[in-house]
């Protein structure tokens, strides 16, 4: 499996990606099930641990606002201005028939009244992930022992490379406050073992409606809710009918969605299927854009390097059962989180589409650092301990560095938009205009989107001009020319 992957990440012909993918699927089968045939048994119940203060949530943000510096400066693009027009007129209603996510949209119209701009949005999508990496740490405190495991979990979500188009788009406000509810809905489950009160019930739902009203995608709270409640041995029969609930409400809306979208009712065939999980997990071991694997190979083989010697260790290493369950717990999150999306999903090599493995990297974050911190009943020297947490360590690290390379296509990305409206604001011949017809704009540039959609909404917002998209023909139809930097008469 090693020897093809790294062929493959090198751009070896011999190496083909369907051999690479049927190899790692082999080999992370056989790692598990021998893992698992090796557990021994432990306590029924995960103990106890002291949470750290809650205004540890600061040092998060400010870790998310160092990492995600770059991403302030970068303005709107592509749907952000259908999202921002349609925000500023409080029409937070479905956009189409298979996107009805009022919440954050409410938000946004909310601080845009309030005087907000690009600035201030692209701070709030910081905000969240730094939120969200701080959740994730609470989500894992029973589940991992000590304070330093669930800190790595937190950092793994926090740098993870594909996290760059969540964060740094405005419109992937979406999956990061949805991903934000979901975990706080996980959380609020916890305290049915206290005691299922009125008020942690209503807040249980109020979590969770409002996640499956940010993303279409976090209809599988319920789903992860009871999968959490299984991984923690609870029975509590309020939580597993309220669950349940939601469960019921995510498929009715689902219904609803599916019948409104050709896109989602395509047939789940097996082929389907499999490019789903291959997809899944292919990009979640590999989280890298194409132009860095190819400029740097070094970086996807090192992480390679390190992923699998994780799983070497979880398989070759006698732990406790209930380290099993959480990782097996971790495998069944990303599977369930990506669910909704198993028949039209696709991440390019350019990392379009990554947003939609932000939720399921909160499982990957688990996964790993659970297969790194497994207690052993063995003799393991305290190297080999060392060594596994160590790589954790460096896939931070290394996570770090593509997350600062990855904003690099997206500021690629604003400055053309700038040099776009510069060359429109500039052309005399526009201004006489009463409509002017634009071509041949840039769908997007290194994966980045920049006029996709929104483009008439962005010329109207920043340049003044009652602009529409499509060819046409006379003295108001223009085409943009890359090659001159300037505009065209439409031909």
């Amino acid at each position: 499996m090693l020897w093809l992957a790294i062929a493959y990440l090198f751009g070896r012909p011999s190496a083909a990606r369907f051999q690479v993918e049927s190899a790692a699927t082999a080999f992370a089968l056989v790692a598990l099930l021998f893992g698992w045939i090796r557990s021994r048994k432990d306590i029924s119940q995960f103990p106890e641990s002291n949470h750290p203060p809650a205004t540890t949530i600061v040092l998060w943000w400010m870790m998310a606002l160092v990492l995600y510096s770059r991403a302030l400066s970068t303005g709107f693009l592509s749907d952000d201005y259908v999202l921002i027009d349609r925000a500023s007129r409080w029409s937070v209603g479905a956009v189409t028939s298979e996107l009805f996510r009022p919440v954050p949209l409410a938000l946004w119209a909310v601080m845009l009244h309030a005087g907000a701009g690009a600035v201030t949005l692209h701070l709030l999508n910081v905000m969240v992930h730094g939120t969200n990496a701080f959740l994730s740490t609470r989500v894992v405190q029973r589940l991992l022992a000590g304070q330093l495991l669930p800190a790595l979990v937190g950092g793994l979500l926090l740098t993870f490379p594909l996290g760059t188009e969540a964060v740094v788009w405005c419109s992937g406000v979406f999956d990061v406050l949805a991903t934000a509810l979901v975990l706080g809905c996980v959380l609020a489950s916890r305290g049915y073992d206290l005691a299922p009160t009125i008020g942690r019930r209503c807040g249980f739902f109020a979590l969770g409606l409002a996640a499956l009203l940010s993303k279409e995608t976090a209809a599988v709270v319920g789903v992860l809710v009871l999968l959490d409640a299984w991984l923690r041995r609870s029975r509590n029969r309020a939580l597993i009918v309220d669950a349940g609930m939601l469960v019921v409400a995510a498929a009715v809306f689902g219904a609803i969605r599916v019948a409104a979208s050709d896109l989602i009712r395509r047939p789940l065939t097996k082929y389907a299927l499999q490019r789903f999980l291959f997809g899944e997990f292919g990009s979640l071991a590999v989280p890298w854009h194409g132009d860095v694997i190819r400029s740097a190979p070094w970086l996807p083989v090192a992480g390679v390097l390190m992923l699998t010697g994780l799983m070497l260790r979880f398989a070759l290493t006698r732990g406790g059962i209930s380290r099993t369950r959480v990782v097996l717990s971790a495998l069944m999150w990303v599977v369930a989180a990506g669910a909704p999306l198993a028949t039209f999903f696709f991440v390019a090599p350019d990392l379009q589409g990554s947003r939609y493995l932000y939720l399921p990297s909160v499982g990957w974050a688990i996964l790993l650092v659970a297969m790194a911190g497994q207690q052993s009943a063995e003799n393991e020297s305290r190297v080999a301990a060392f060594l596994a947490l160590g790589a954790v360590v460096a896939l931070i690290v290394t996570g770090s560095v593509g997350v600062r390379l990855h904003q690099q296509p997206w500021q690629h990305a604003a400055a053309v938009r700038n040099e776009i409206e510069a060359a429109a604001k500039q052309d005399v011949r526009m201004a006489s205009c009463p409509i002017v017809q634009f071509a041949d704009l840039p769908d997007s540039v290194e994966g980045a989107y920049v006029f996709r959609n929104g483009a008439a909404e962005a010329f109207g917002r920043d340049v003044g001009l009652n602009a529409r998209v499509g060819r046409g023909g006379g003295p108001c139809a223009f085409e943009w020319d890359p090659a001159r930097h300037a505009f065209v008469r439409g031909r």
